[in-house]
């Protein structure tokens, strides 16, 4: 008989103590799921299978040490979470008087049941050193199954814990998915208050049929993406995300059964698995034609609500993304939309907007859901944080930064806010030759032009001393008009005071008239 040992080993890092040919004595088998189990069929013999189970393996347990889940510390985090989203919600009280009240008392639920969770984490924790030890020891059964291309899903159980490795199939990524799951901890139901209903009871009868077209749409959002259906019939959820829980919740009041199920062990974090299942009928099956029909009012929320669900937010990068099995059903209302998007292939389809793009369907989302913004931003789901980032940023449409020389397009740029210089790009020798020929017209054939290659392109630089030199008033207006843009729109004053002090150097070549007027339009 095989015991485990060290079942109460300090967390350390496993790869400075592990012995890779002890994990190689588990029962490696293929598995067949029965029920919500696995089972054992046949023992696996094929030693590539096995080492790329036992690295897989070996990553999970790394991870799994590395976060401390073998100790309570980590959930802390979740109440306090919780207990930001109570005290938002109940600055909303004079508003929406004593419903909101009743809301503060599920969120209470919410923390008590994870106080309770904590208690039995010392159990759990237990279970999950011994787990660690006897696959350390090869002491275990561990089920693997092969997909076609090769990928492998690894089941681990050990009593009442479960180890689930999966690798992933449909995206680019190459990080597995760790996740716990334990049985012998129990779910409880709350009671969710009907809040939006007593916000639309406020509310006039157009507003009203306004509102429950964004209700709607929310909940259509969700079922296409995170959402289940349990029993065939019935709204459910899973989600690590606390704040994307509680907006959830609202969208179905009344009893709903929350089950803290497992944990999510991912590389750049440890989250808390929720279940979540409503007394709601899922409108999983009707997404496709729900959405076919939609108007602005009911398609915005849905897209907005899948994008929390199955999309990315990037401030940064200003894009705004949603990832989708099924593009088809999303291209009647990414069409009425009539924001320029750019789809990127594979297994998963993702609808991608960029700058301006994201930034003008950032204010539609805020727009339309303006009815709700109070509960929104109580609530504080990261997604909807970050698009109302975006939907301040300003919009930069192309060509505002571009001046007309010799009837060619040139974008004004300021390297290091010291100079300017006017850049044209092209991939044609011969477009880069007709351009330089009619600057040569313009000003002389001694004239200051550059070119040189950058990657794929072909550069063509004009330093503003040719503009100067050759007393072109015109694109001088021009260059001064772009200038006073890049001020208005500079991200802090620092570099407001550098553009200015740019400003400043070439304004004084023009009338005492035409500086005054150049210096109140740039606010300089």
């Amino acid at each position: 008989m095989c015991i485990a040992q060290n079942k109460h080993t300090t967390t350390i890092e496993i790869e400075n103590r592990v012995n890779v040919e002890l994990i190689k004595k588990n029962k490696f088998c293929k598995g067949m799921k029965v029920g919500h189990h696995y089972r054992c069929i046949n023992e696996i013999k094929n030693q590539k299978t096995i080492n790329h189970a036992v690295d897989l393996l070996i990553e999970a347990l790394n991870r799994i040490t590395y976060w401390h889940i073998d100790t309570s510390e980590w959930l802390e985090k979740y109440r306090r979470e919780l207990l930001e989203i109570r005290r938002n919600v109940e600055e909303l009280s004079e508003k929406y008087n004593g419903i909101i009240y009743e809301f503060a008392k599920t969120i209470n639920s919410l923390i008590k049941y994870i106080k309770r969770f904590e208690k039995k984490y010392v159990n759990i924790s237990n279970e999950i050193r011994e787990l660690i030890s006897k696959i350390e020891n090869g002491c275990i059964k561990i089920i693997v199954r092969e997909s076609s291309n090769g990928t492998l899903y690894i089941v681990v159980k050990n009593k009442h814990i479960t180890l689930k490795v999966n690798e992933p199939t449909l995206s680019k990524s190459k990080d597995i998915t760790v996740v716990l799951y334990f049985e012998n901890f129990r779910g409880i139901k709350v009671m969710v208050p009907d809040v939006i209903g007593k916000i639309l009871e406020q509310k006039d009868e157009k507003t009203k049929e306004l509102l429950k077209e964004i209700i709607e749409g929310l909940k259509i959002g969700f079922a296409s993406s995170d959402e289940l259906m349990y029993k065939y019939r019935y709204a459910a959820m899973e989600t690590t995300k606390i704040r994307q829980m509680i907006l959830w919740l609202l969208l179905y009041p009344g009893k709903t059964y929350v089950h803290i199920n497992g944990i999510d062990v991912n590389k750049k974090s440890v989250a808390i698995r929720w279940f979540l299942v409503s007394s709601h009928n899922s409108l999983k099956n009707s997404i496709a034609t729900l959405l076919s029909k939609a108007g602005i009012n009911l398609a915005v929320p849905a897209l907005y609500t899948a994008i929390v669900g199955d999309g990315n937010v990037d401030i940064k990068k200003l894009r705004i993304q949603l990832a989708s099995k099924d593009i088809s059903i999303w291209i009647p209302i990414i069409e009425k939309l009539g924001i320029r998007w750019r789809p990127s292939h594979g297994k998963i389809t993702r609808i991608s907007y960029y700058s301006s793009h994201a930034v003008e369907l950032a204010r539609l989302i805020v727009n339309t859901l303006q009815e709700l913004h109070d509960l929104l931003n109580a609530v504080g789901e990261e997604k909807w944080v970050i698009i109302n980032e975006i939907a301040k940023k300003e919009l930069r449409r192309r060509g505002e930064a571009q001046v007309i020389v010799a009837g060619e397009r040139f974008t004004v740029h300021t390297p290091n806010w010291r100079t300017v210089i006017l850049m044209r790009r092209t991939k044609s020798s011969d477009m880069m030759n007709t351009i330089t020929q009619k600057l040569k017209e313009r000003y002389s054939n001694d004239a200051l032009i550059y070119t040189h290659t950058y990657r794929d392109f072909i550069v063509i630089e004009i330093p503003i001393k040719t503009i100067i030199n050759n007393n072109d008033g015109d694109v001088m207006i021009q260059i001064i008009k772009v200038l006073c843009k890049k001020i208005i729109k500079a991200k802090n004053e620092k570099i407001r005071k550098r553009l200015s002090k740019l400003l400043m150097k070439y304004i004084n070549l023009f009338t005492e008239e035409t500086v005054k007027e150049i210096r109140n339009s740039c606010q300089v």
